[in-house]
C-alpha cells in the first residue's frame, strides 16, 4: 500500500446525513479505509428526500446540504440518508444521482444506489435477505429498487430494529432469522447494528453485506474513475 505523503494524498468524501440520525456517522467512520477522510453536512427534516419534480431539477432538501458540504472541496459525496431517492425507483434513483453529480461536479452516490451497484458486480450474490428497517416505507421502496435491479429479496426478520435501542442480542437474533432461508447474503441496511456488534457475518450462516461499506467502496471507485483523464 502506498503511504500517504501529504494532505493532498488524502481522499476526501463529503457526507450528507439526516440531522436526527444518531448512528450512521459513527458507522461511516468505522468503515472508512486508510487514506480517506469525511466531512459532514446535516440535512434537517428530510421528508422522503430524493423525489424530483417535473422539471428534473436536483432534489431538495439534499441540494442545500450538498452545497454546504461542497465548500470543503470533497472529491465525492455520499448521501447517507437511507430513504434518499427511493421513491423514484431504480431509474429515477440513477437520474437523481446524475443530477446531483452534475450540480456538484463530483460523483454523488446514494446509499441504495451504492448497494445495488456493489451487488450487481458480484453475480454470485443474487438471493438476498434484508432486516426490516424501522420505517416500513423505506423497507418497501428499497425492496422495490433491489427487485428492479433483478435482485431477489426474500422475507426478512419479523421485527424491525431501532438503531439506538436494540441490544446486541436482538440484532443477532434478527440476522439469524434472516439467515434461516439460506440467502446468498443478508443486507445490513444503513448503520443498523454496526456500532453494536460490528461484523455480523460470524453470527449468521450467510455473509452480511454492509450498506455503509458498499457506499464508501462505490464512492472511492467512482472517485478514481472521475479523476482519470
Amino acid at each position: 500500500m502506498t503511504a500517504i505523503r501529504s494532505a493532498e494524498d488524502v481522499r476526501r468524501i463529503g457526507v450528507l446525513i439526516e440531522a436526527s440520525h444518531r448512528t450512521i456517522e459513527s458507522a461511516l467512520w468505522s468503515a472508512l479505509p486508510p487514506g480517506a477522510t469525511l466531512t459532514t453536512a446535516r440535512v434537517s427534516n428530510p421528508v422522503r428526500p430524493g423525489s424530483q419534480d417535473g422539471s428534473g431539477a436536483h432534489p431538495d432538501p439534499l441540494a442545500a446540504g450538498l452545497d454546504s458540504v461542497m465548500t470543503t472541496e470533497p472529491q465525492a459525496v455520499v448521501v447517507a440518508i437511507e430513504s434518499a431517492g427511493l421513491g423514484a425507483g431504480l431509474a429515477g434513483l440513477r437520474d437523481i444521482e446524475h443530477s446531483l453529480s452534475t450540480h456538484a461536479q463530483v460523483p454523488v452516490i446514494t446509499m441504495s444506489g451504492a448497494v445495488v451497484e456493489w451487488l450487481l458486480v458480484r453475480p454470485w450474490l443474487r438471493h438476498l435477505a434484508l432486516v426490516a428497517p424501522v420505517d416500513p416505507w423505506t423497507h418497501e421502496q428499497f425492496v422495490r429498487v433491489l427487485r428492479e435491479a433483478s435482485l431477489q429479496v426474500g422475507v426478512g426478520a419479523d421485527e424491525p430494529l431501532v438503531d439506538a435501542a436494540a441490544t446486541s442480542q436482538q440484532i443477532i437474533r434478527a440476522y439469524r432469522a434472516c439467515a434461516v432461508s439460506g440467502p446468498d447474503a443478508i443486507v445490513q441496511w444503513g448503520g443498523q447494528g454496526s456500532d453494536v456488534v460490528g461484523d455480523l457475518t460470524p453470527w449468521t450462516r450467510s455473509p452480511v453485506v454492509s450498506s455503509v461499506r458498499a457506499l464508501l467502496e462505490v464512492a472511492l471507485d467512482r472517485m478514481s474513475r472521475h479523476a482519470t483523464p
